[in-house]
């Protein structure tokens, strides 16, 4: 990794304009990472970006990817701008990669407690609502992501390895599975856990645009519902497309044991609902978000006899 100083960043080449005077026109605070985003807002207005101001007015040499052979990524800090050895996202391994690999053992070490930059810090998105765009963006971005072998190996090996999630690693009885389900539908039952997702939300609103009020996290026995109609024995499930492994993103089926203990789940959840005589309409999370899921839901409750269907 290379880095560009910020002192040949203390006038702009352009304008003349020096540190001071750009600070001036984006207050708030002037240190070296601070100045150095101020001075990318200044490069805007003259229409280019910090790469191509550092290649064509500057004489610097921007290294490219080994792999790629694309313009490497930076990262902004007090002492200036760090360049990246790899571009990011091309697929580089530990195992190509040995500098990588020394990298990421540096960091990891390097991050643990107060060296992590959110050491003590609350995540910036942790208040944004569950209907925001970027946590839409993410989830429609996270969809049929899988992750790898290593990844998921080395997640077993912290879980078993930690000093109270360990427990958790080894098999429930039949009896603990039961007071396990009958306190979670409890839970969701007086709403206790603390916030509501996003598709839930989404599946709410459409319902309401119909005039239809329903009974959200509705228990009977051991499940519960997340919008329930009672007076018609309709029950409507969201679902999340990894969490319950939607067909159309893993055809193949559950690939980790969070899809086949959910997917057991549901097909549970709906044969005891059935035998009770409820209808079960479940809804994959890339039909809620799609702008006519209004209308798909229309169609299912008017199958299913809670709305009439529309005149012609």
């Amino acid at each position: 990794m290379s880095i560009i100083p910020v002192s040949l960043f203390a006038r702009c080449v352009l304008c003349g304009l020096t540190r001071e005077e750009i600070t001036r026109q984006h207050p708030g605070r002037s240190g070296g990472a601070y100045f150095l985003n101020k001075f990318c807002k200044h490069l805007a207005s003259h229409g280019i970006v910090l790469r191509y101001y550092c290649e064509f007015h500057l004489g610097i040499c921007w290294p490219r990817c080994p792999v790629s052979r694309s313009h490497v990524g930076f990262r902004i800090s007090g002492a200036g701008l760090l360049l990246a050895t790899y571009k990011r996202g091309v697929g580089i391994t530990k195992a190509m990669s040995p500098a990588f690999r020394r990298a990421c053992e540096r960091a990891s070490v390097w991050r643990k407690g107060a060296g992590n930059p959110m050491f003590g810090k609350a995540a910036w998105n942790s208040n944004l609502p569950p209907n925001h765009p970027y946590r839409i963006a993410m989830a429609v971005m996270r969809q049929g992501v899988i992750e790898g072998s290593e990844t998921r190996l080395k997640q077993r090996l912290n879980r078993a390895s930690h000093p109270r999630k360990a427990r958790h690693t080894t098999p429930h009885t039949s009896a603990t599975k039961e007071r396990i389900a009958q306190h979670t539908a409890e839970m969701h039952e007086h709403h206790d856990f603390g916030r509501e997702s996003s598709l839930n939300c989404r599946l709410r609103e459409a319902l309401v645009c119909l005039g239809i009020c329903p009974i959200e996290e509705y228990r009977i026995g051991r499940y519960s519902i997340d919008c329930a109609l009672p007076k018609w024995k309709v029950a409507i499930e969201a679902d999340g497309d990894f969490f319950h492994c939607n067909p159309a993103l893993y055809p193949t089926g559950p690939t980790c044991h969070i899809q086949r203990r959910n997917l057991q789940n549901d097909q549970a959840k709906n044969a005891f609902l059935e035998q009770v005589g409820w209808i079960v309409l479940r809804f994959w999370e890339t039909e809620i978000l799609k702008a006519d899921f209004p209308s798909q839901l229309r169609s299912a409750l008017v199958g299913a006899s809670v709305l009439e269907p529309a005149k012609e």
